[in-house]
């Protein structure tokens, strides 16, 4: 009984959390567990977050360990008319919004039936420094991936809609971009993508008037790298992802230096290091002080190993 209790009382304040965070009200349509009985996603009823959504699912991730209980909001999707709409929450200074083509009929007896369309836009886009200074950088893309639209803009923090467009560029004749795009605004700040192909991220780099945030990206445009640059080179916490957005390592640096071509090296980490599974759970710790490693989970446990053999 107390348990229920307690798992109740959680489920209403993430609902809650989020709810604040997103704008989205109401009850709870359906939840669904993990094996230990912790909230794996929740489906919202049809209301909540435009007027043509069907549903809204919000996903958190798993729990590791008996001990790790709280749940990270990881994505939410939600349904429009002709397509589905994904938000992958990195962290709290970087999102990412996918539109897809799938569209989902209502529900025939308890199933919901799924239909691919050819669409001619689909949608791209990926938000930096929401906290601070908020700019998200949005595609629209054909069935070829050549791109139909640009948009730099500085958006809304909870719904993400344009509250100051910077530029909007619209092609008559779908383009494929290629190397760099560059972007100077007249408020202080500057924008560098490097391209591979079609509208497809290598890196991007976001220069603020004392610190740069650097991204890179996989094949499917979602993040691979994320941290900030400052005068002293690579510093503050940096995280790395997998493909299928859960995190692989998070940590800090004091500094790092470059050569004459642009080569970084020196890299120094410092503070406490955490590398993650395929599943999202800690698998290793290191301590280190700026670029002299400390301690190192693995080690340790080989130790105890050899002392219990002994």
């Amino acid at each position: 009984m107390i348990n229920k209790a307690i798992l109740t009382f959680f489920l209403f304040l993430s609902v809650t959390c989020f709810s604040q965070r997103t704008g989205i009200q109401g009850k709870t349509d359906k939840v669904n567990y993990y094996k230990d009985r912790q909230i794996s996603y929740v489906e919202y009823k049809h209301e909540y977050l435009s007027t043509n959504g069907k549903s809204v699912f919000i996903y958190y991730d798993s729990v590791c360990s008996k001990t790790q209980k709280q749940r990270v909001t990881r994505h939410y999707i939600h349904f429009d008319d002709g397509h589905s709409i994904k938000r992958n929450y990195y962290y709290d200074s970087l999102v990412t919004i996918n539109r897809d083509s799938r569209i989902y009929t209502e529900r025939k007896n308890g199933v919901r039936d799924s239909i691919i369309l050819n669409m001619d836009n689909n949608y791209y886009s990926v938000i930096l420094d929401g906290k601070v200074n908020p700019l998200q950088i949005s595609f629209s893309y054909d069935k070829d991936s050549l791109v139909n639209s640009l948009y730099i803009s500085k958006p809304d923090s909870i719904s993400y809609k344009n509250a100051k467009i910077y530029l909007a560029q619209k092609y008559n004749i779908p383009t494929s971009f290629q190397d760099e795009f560059t972007y100077h605004s007249d408020d202080k700040f500057s924008l560098l993508i490097n391209f591979i192909d079609k509208f497809r991220m290598d890196f991007l780099i976001y220069y603020l008037n004392d610190y740069k945030i650097y991204v890179t990206f996989y094949k499917d445009n979602s993040p691979k790298d994320y941290g900030y640059y400052t005068n002293l080179g690579r510093t503050g916490t940096w995280y790395r992802y997998r493909e299928n957005g859960k995190l692989l390592s998070k940590g800090e640096y004091s500094g790092s230096k470059f050569n004459e071509y642009g080569t970084e090296y020196d890299v120094k980490k410092t503070g406490k290091w955490l590398y993650y599974n395929k599943y999202g759970c800690v698998e290793k710790e290191e301590e280190w002080n700026n670029g002299v490693l400390l301690n190192d989970s693995t080690q340790k446990e080989k130790k105890m190993r050899k002392k219990r053999i002994k």
